[in-house]
């Protein structure tokens, strides 16, 4: 499990280029494509940083071997971004919360919102339910979207061009209940 410890913005940002590299091109990236992308001259301060986020566990490596940066357990999964109050804002995020749906989704573009209430019933959707939200572009008629209004409140509704009060925020792509608690 990671440390609680927060990382530096560098440290961050070194973290989340190693784990969009192992999404979209499958395997991780050689400390020469981080020292070019975090805009460093030498190598000496990434690997630095890479110490450091597999000490506190975050990664895992392979000696020193090229491209062996693997991400530890729990930094797998889609992050929860919150709780979905019914009607109201975002939640605060609870944490540093994942759940691992990799053969399922894409954790650069899905993201989970957790339910309070049971407004959603209607609809299938109770009191502590995950919601699986696609961020996309564009929408089609009668999708189920999560959508805010100018007020920031949160709703599930089908989505309609001519509800312009409305900006979806995503697409409801799946609904998760869980039977026993997640250990964080």
């Amino acid at each position: 499990m990671p440390s609680t410890k927060p990382l530096s913005k560098r440290q961050h940002d070194i973290l989340e280029f190693i784990r969009n590299e192992l999404v979209s091109r499958g395997y991780s990236p050689t400390v020469r494509e981080i020292v070019k992308h975090v805009g460093d001259k030498s190598p000496t301060s990434v690997h630095r940083h890479l110490k450091t986020l597999e000490a506190r566990g975050y990664i895992l490596r392979d000696g020193n071997k090229s491209r062996s940066i693997r991400l530890s357990d729990g930094e797998r999964g889609i992050p929860v971004a919150g709780t979905l109050r019914v009607g109201n804002q975002l939640g605060e995020n609870e944490g540093a919360t994942r759940i691992d749906l990799a053969h399922v989704s894409d954790p650069n573009r899905d993201l989970l919102l957790k339910v309070k209430g049971d407004g959603l019933l209607e609809q299938r959707i109770q009191d502590g339910d995950y919601l699986i939200v696609r961020k996309q572009e564009s929408y089609s008629e009668s999708e189920v979207v999560v959508s805010a209004d100018e007020f920031k409140r949160l709703s599930i509704r089908r989505f309609s061009p001519t509800l312009n009060q409305f900006q979806p925020l995503g697409l409801v792509v799946g609904v998760m209940r869980l039977l026993e608690p997640v250990l964080a």
